[in-house]
């Protein structure tokens, strides 16, 4: 069916007055029926379709056309045809809107499955009013807030531009439900005084909360990141909830403010890829969390923390498990770009450059010495990184960081055959060969299931060992041994404990 365009308000008044107002609005093709809505009175209304509206060489305000010549007629209109219907709000199906809108009068609007073929702009609207728009409605342009104090209801829409709210309060509810924005959204400075619900929406592009502040329920249910999600600077003042949020790429909350409460149940947030360049300057920190949307890995790992925390607040160890692993697991890559982050220009040339700066030989001394402590310190925090590596992979290999107790007994079961191998092996009786024998496994069978036992005594090979001596080098790895097999046992326990 074709639609009607409508390229002035005379042309717009001929089709009013040329289509009888019905309750049936399968009437005629572009017939303006009357929506009679008796249990919400408030909603009544008359309902406009099928219309294409094409303002040639109108620039700006198109609402002031509605406002002031279109609404005005239809109520005058409506009132004499039908006076006890109140007119209280206009609903535009499937109509075209080739012009820019600027909604920032008093009339409440519903549009369904509408396109909007320009941009859209939301300023002074009624207060605490309801405006709509649903049903597969379409902004094929930028839609921009510029302040809002009434009641916005976004239903299955797609915004094909951008979305910007940037230094924008909103003051009554937003709702943005199963919503797809395909290209960037700006809530850089926005703040959300009542309800931001963004249920089962989806989000292509990076998505930066930028000092963002929800004051009031934040709703990402069933939402989808298909690009990072961060929450810089931003303020969750309540609760946010995240049920069954979907963030496909990156999730950053470690520099959100958290004075309220996260709801994570069906969180699915995975182990994802993260940024770990050393930065040179806080600018460049600054400007890859803020403006490029990148997650260096140390907010990653703050993000798995500040969950698991939260989750142990509410009595779910099950799932604070889960983000405890990764945790632990993004710490221990954290720990690794470090060690091959030495050496480096920032830690050898210090020296050529404090010289070339003083020019003064005299000066040199002090400068070298303090270029020398620069290095001192380079070289220790590089052999912490190793050090702590080393103990992050035990733990891993151990127990998978505390979330599964078949690796910690593999692990002591493989650690003891390990020193029990090198200590029997320093003794006159063994010596290691590349030749399997399995008389000489069925041998120390007995004496290898001693061996776990960490406080068994050193003459429990006596039996084996008759006629042959022990060297220095048996008691050295038997001490280890018992080391490595407590660690293991200790490690087993913990993991036993993941579900307390």
């Amino acid at each position: 069916m074709e639609r009607i365009i409508v390229s002035n308000k005379e042309s717009f008044r001929t089709i009013i007055e040329t289509n009888p107002i019905s309750e049936n609005k399968n009437y005629g093709r572009h017939i303006l029926g009357t929506l009679l809505n008796y249990d919400q009175p408030n909603k009544n209304g008359v309902i406009i379709y099928d219309l294409e509206f094409d303002y040639k060489g109108f620039v700006g305000d198109f609402s002031q056309i509605i406002d002031q010549d279109i609404f005005h007629f239809l109520k005058l209109f409506i009132e004499s045809k039908e006076p006890k219907i109140p007119l209280n709000r206009i609903y535009f199906e499937n109509c075209v809107f080739k012009s820019g809108l600027s909604f920032k009068k008093s009339i409440e609007f519903s549009f369904l499955n509408c396109t909007f073929d320009s941009e859209i702009t939301f300023q002074y609207l009624k207060v605490n009013g309801l405006y709509e728009f649903k049903n597969d409605t379409v902004f094929k342009e930028k839609v921009v807030f510029k302040s809002n104090n009434a009641k916005l209801y976004f239903k299955e829409c797609t915004f094909e531009k951008e979305l910007k709210a940037k230094d924008v309060t909103f003051d009554n509810k937003i709702r943005l439900h199963n919503c797809y924005f395909t290209e960037k959204t700006d809530f850089r400075n926005t703040k959300f005084k009542e309800l931001a619900d963004f249920w089962c929406s989806t989000f292509n592009k990076r998505t930066i909360f930028f000092k963002t502040d929800f004051y009031g329920t934040t709703v990402f249910s069933g939402v989808t990141f298909n690009e990072n999600v961060l929450f810089t600077y931003s303020l969750i003042d309540k609760n946010l909830i995240l049920k069954g949020t979907k963030p496909l790429k990156g999730f950053d909350l470690s520099l959100a403010i958290i004075a309220g409460e996260l709801l994570l149940f069906d969180f699915n947030l995975s182990n994802f890829k993260s940024d770990t360049k050393s930065y040179v300057s806080q600018q460049d920190y600054d400007n890859d969390v803020s403006t490029i949307g990148k997650i260096p890995i140390k907010n990653k790992r703050e993000t798995y923390r500040i969950i698991k925390n939260q989750l142990i607040s509410q009595k779910n160890t099950i799932d604070a498990t889960k983000f405890s692993y990764l945790e632990s697991s993004t710490l221990r890559k954290e720990v690794f770009s470090k060690i091959f982050s030495f050496p480096n220009k920032k830690s050898f040339n210090r020296i050529g450059e404090w010289y070339q700066e003083t020019k003064n030989k005299s000066k040199f001394t002090g400068v070298l010495k303090n270029g020398t402590i620069h290095i001192l310190k380079a070289i220790y925090n590089w052999l912490s990184a190793i050090a702590n590596y080393i103990l992050l992979s035990l733990n891993r290999l151990s127990n998978r960081h505390g979330t599964s107790y078949v690796f910690g007994i593999i692990f002591t079961l493989i650690v003891g055959a390990l020193f029990y191998c090198l200590s029997v092996t320093s003794t006159s009786k063994y010596e290691i060969t590349y030749a399997f024998d399995w008389a000489i496994v069925k041998e120390n069978i007995s004496g290898y299931v001693q061996f776990l036992i960490p406080t068994h005594r050193f003459t429990y090979l006596n039996d084996i060992m008759k006629g042959h001596t022990l060297e220095s080098g048996f008691y050295i790895w038997d001490v280890l041994g018992r080391i490595f097999i407590g660690y293991g046992i200790y490690q087993t326990i913990q993991a036993f404990r993941k579900y307390k």
